[in-house]
């Protein structure tokens, strides 16, 4: 038979064929390697993606590590609240679910536009991570939520640990405070690299703010198995979709162990409260410059600037005109009036201005040009020699010292007590304060006059220190002439008790005067307490307790009325600083208090009670039964005699 097509007519569909399998080969090659690169190139890639639309991300928060005194006792540390998160991906029907939040949660306008952004904002797996939308929620909001727990999309109440001040106000300058980060911070904080999320609180104020970095810990991370609307699925079924889920655990911040003493902590409170209504108190340990207490009156409590209510509380402390926030201790500065005179002492000792012998008459004012420059005790204290002018105060002994010794001297070693400078302690927003010198005095009054060194010399003008600076320089002139800087954290400690670091004690200047001066300017600051006629015997002394001391009342406005007339916020500033005891000294106190009046009757006694608590805690003292008027001993003397000349308001 012969040919059904003939050569030429065969050719066109072998032409065909060929190219449909080229066709078929090429689709399957791009299959297979399509195929290839979806399971072993993307694969592990592809699998986390798609595991995403039924695992949901949860934060692990990590504990922040606690803040405990000197002897371990916890001051600072967490506890679990309930805090309410909505994660975008499964919030299909956003504007319904945040207006079920802010109803329920009784959510501020800001909150709910704030949330509104943050969703918009969310892309790509960002949208599996929760947002905090409420933190530390009640009982009634935790009820309505898993009522209507079906209309709630993608929403989830997550136990998480919150920060606890464990006796409310207490030491709350010291320890600080926390508060949520904004928005704009937050962006900023990503900027450096800082793993900060929306929600998270940050430390603000105190050790909190300085030890951030230290207490804050590493969030871990764990994944839930949830269904399409983000609500957990049964534990069974998890097993089967996620046989090994993935889990990261939070890492604990690290323990801060302050140099506080609790007990002298809450003396030095408790006196300053009771005493004041407001101030400033600084216990140290002269030997090392740890500070064993600080005080500042007003107070606040932290725990209240965190949760529902804190908005209300901020308002409360803000329109607050003693200002609660401030800590007096560091950030007020204040006249250091006749505190200052030990410095203006031992200057002029140094300088050879001075001797043990150095006498001045005082008539109870000094002329110097043709202005009257008066002494406290109007009647004056008549001779006095230098033991005896610190002793009683005396102001013009110390005009006639600073006429010589002059501005730039007296600075020179104000400047090695640690006055106008930052004494560099681990808390925010310290002051300086001032050391006035000529060309300060142009600068701040546009002229300098030689009768600026004569109230410079007994602490008034333009010298401004802060109780902090008071404690410091007191604590020098009690351990014979070294100045440390001082220290609120003795270590830092991780989870485990390893110790991440430690802060020694930090020389700052040595050998400030000669050994013979100090022990001259401590004879007559022991004197103000010790001996009849001192400004703070009446008020300070402890029978069987070697105190050494200086009062010190630095007037705020001149006046010519008393001050009983003038507005509190006029009114004279009382200080007082001393040590204890006077040998071998173990503990120095330095006391503000604001517009409290005189320094040994408004500052002393508060110093006296934080004193008389060290002593009864740590060296068994007594204090010996007082004799009440009636039945004191015929032979001893008047209580107007015990005080002697110039005691009468212990300047």
């Amino acid at each position: 038979m012969g040919a059904m097509f003939k050569d030429n007519e065969v050719e066109p569909f072998q032409k065909r064929f060929w190219l449909l399998v080229a066709v078929i080969v090429l689709a399957a090659g791009v299959l297979v390697w399509r195929l290839y690169y979806l399971q072993i190139v993307e694969g592990a890639r592809l699998a986390e993606l798609s595991m995403e639309n039924y695992v949901q991300s949860r934060i692990l928060h990590a504990q922040r590590g606690r803040i405990l005194d000197r002897n371990g006792k916890v001051l600072v540390d967490n506890h679990a609240r309930l805090d309410v998160y909505l994660t975008p991906a499964f919030c299909k029907n956003v504007e319904k679910t945040l207006s079920l939040l802010e109803e329920f949660l009784n959510l501020r306008a800001s909150r709910v536009d704030a949330l509104r952004s943050a969703i918009k904002r969310a892309r790509g797996l960002d949208r599996f991570l929760p947002l905090a939308v409420q933190q530390d929620i009640s009982r009634k909001s935790l009820g309505l939520l898993k009522f209507h727990q079906e209309d709630l999309e993608g929403v989830d109440v997550i136990p998480t640990p919150h920060r606890r001040y464990r006796q409310g106000d207490f030491a709350s300058h010291v320890l600080g405070s926390m508060n949520e980060i904004g928005a704009a911070e937050l962006a900023s904080l990503k900027a450096r690299g800082l793993d900060y999320r929306q929600g998270d609180y940050i430390g603000r104020t105190g050790v909190e703010r300085s030890f951030e970095k230290y207490l804050r810990g590493r969030d871990g991370e764990g994944r839930v198995v949830v269904d399409a609307r983000g609500t957990p699925m049964p534990e069974k079924i998890s097993r089967l979709l996620v046989p090994k889920p993935v889990r990261q655990e939070p890492l604990p911040g690290h323990d801060v162990q302050l140099t506080l003493d609790w007990k002298l902590q809450q003396a030095a409170e408790d006196a300053l409260k009771s005493g004041s209504l407001a101030g400033a108190v600084v216990v140290m340990d002269p030997r090392n410059g740890d500070v064993l207490a600080m005080a500042s009156n007003p107070s606040y409590d932290p725990n209240q600037l965190m949760g529902r209510n804190s908005s209300a509380y901020h308002r409360k402390l803000d329109e607050n005109d003693r200002k609660p926030r401030l800590n007096r201790a560091i950030q007020s500065v204040y006249p250091p009036g006749s505190t200052y005179k030990a410095i203006t002492a031992l200057a002029g000792l140094e300088t050879g201005v001075l001797s043990e012998t150095s006498s001045a008459v005082c008539p109870g004012y000094v002329m110097y040009g043709n202005r009257p420059f008066h002494c406290h005790k109007e009647s004056g204290h008549g001779p006095v020699m230098l033991r005896t002018a610190l002793q009683v105060s005396c102001d013009v002994y110390f005009y006639r010292a600073g006429e010589v010794l002059t501005m730039d001297r007296m600075a020179a070693y104000a400047h090695k007590l640690g006055y106008g400078e930052l004494t560099g302690i681990q808390l925010d927003h310290e002051r300086a304060g001032i050391v006035p010198t000529p060309a300060i005095h142009k600068r701040i009054h546009g002229f300098y006059s030689r009768g600026f060194d004569l109230i410079t010399a007994i602490g008034q003008g333009a010298v401004s220190a802060t109780a902090l600076q008071l404690a410091v320089s007191y604590s020098a002139i009690a351990n014979g002439g070294t100045v440390y800087r001082p220290n609120i954290v003795r270590r830092v400690t991780a989870h485990d008790g390893k110790v991440v670091k430690e802060y020694p004690p930090v020389l700052w200047h040595e050998k400030i005067a000669k050994p013979e001066n100090i022990r001259l300017v401590k004879e007559g600051l022991a004197a103000v307490v010790m001996e009849w006629g001192g400004t703070a015997r009446r008020h300070v002394y402890l029978e069987g307790v070697p105190i050494a001391g200086k009062t010190g009342t630095a007037q705020v406005i001149s006046k010519k009325i008393k001050t009983e007339e003038l507005p509190w916020i006029h009114r004279d500033h009382a200080l007082f600083v001393a040590f204890s005891p006077v040998e071998n000294p173990e503990i120095t106190v330095a006391v503000i208090n604001e517009h409290g009046g005189h320094g040994g009757s408004d500052a002393g006694p508060i110093a006296r009670a934080i004193i008389k608590r060290y002593w009864e805690e740590y060296k068994g003292y007594v204090e010996p039964p007082q004799p009440d008027r009636q039945t004191r001993a015929p032979n001893a003397l008047p209580a107007a005699a015990l005080h002697g000349p110039g005691d009468s308001h212990g300047d």
